[in-house]
């Protein structure tokens, strides 16, 4: 839908939305002289990508992304668009499906952008927020009675984790800090 052909053997128009996939026909050319025949297959490409492990994914985590909609069996750039940089050429399938997994990414906010370099088509994912999951680990030593007391855990995690008491009491005179 939205193509057609010109007696002069012309193929133009603009596909419609709806249209991706494969579309085989056969053009005949006749004249008082005979005709002849192709056999021809057009590919509608309309690409789509979208991240299947979720919004929010840990550093080391992977990440998968998947598209369809490409030109089957060409070569696909997959792009972390937030820092511009090609993580991967791959070969989308006989059918212009393409997945690709990453694990190596920044905390931060990515977006991924998928190009299909038959046609220059292009598209980006929705973002991903790559985080480190908080960590609290350590040991208190004993507080001695009136004497002034301190000591640290260790706690780690990007975004910066808040710490609190989520259960139980600190004595009389103690305290937890924001660090």
């Amino acid at each position: 839908t939205g193509l057609s052909v010109s007696s002069t053997g012309i193929i133009s128009g603009t596909p419609a939305a709806g249209t991706a996939g494969e579309h085989p026909a056969v053009v005949t050319a006749t004249s008082s002289a005979g005709s002849a025949s192709l056999n021809v297959s057009l590919w509608v490409v309309d690409p789509v990508v979208s991240i299947i492990t979720g919004s929010t994914s840990a550093v080391g985590d992977p990440i998968t992304v998947v598209g369809q909609g490409f030109s089957p069996a060409s070569s696909i750039e997959i792009w972390d668009a937030s820092s511009t940089t090609l993580l991967s050429t791959i070969v989308s399938d006989s059918l212009g499906n393409v997945s690709y997994s990453v694990n190596t990414l920044s905390t931060g906010v990515h977006e991924f952008l998928v190009k299909d370099l038959a046609t220059g088509a292009s598209v980006r994912s929705l973002s991903v927020t790559v985080v480190v999951f908080p960590t609290i680990s350590g040991t208190l030593p004993n507080a001695i009675a009136g004497t002034p007391y301190s000591a640290a855990l260790t706690v780690a995690g990007n975004p910066a984790p808040v710490v609190s008491i989520s259960s139980g009491a600190l004595p009389t005179g103690l305290s937890l800090s924001s660090a």
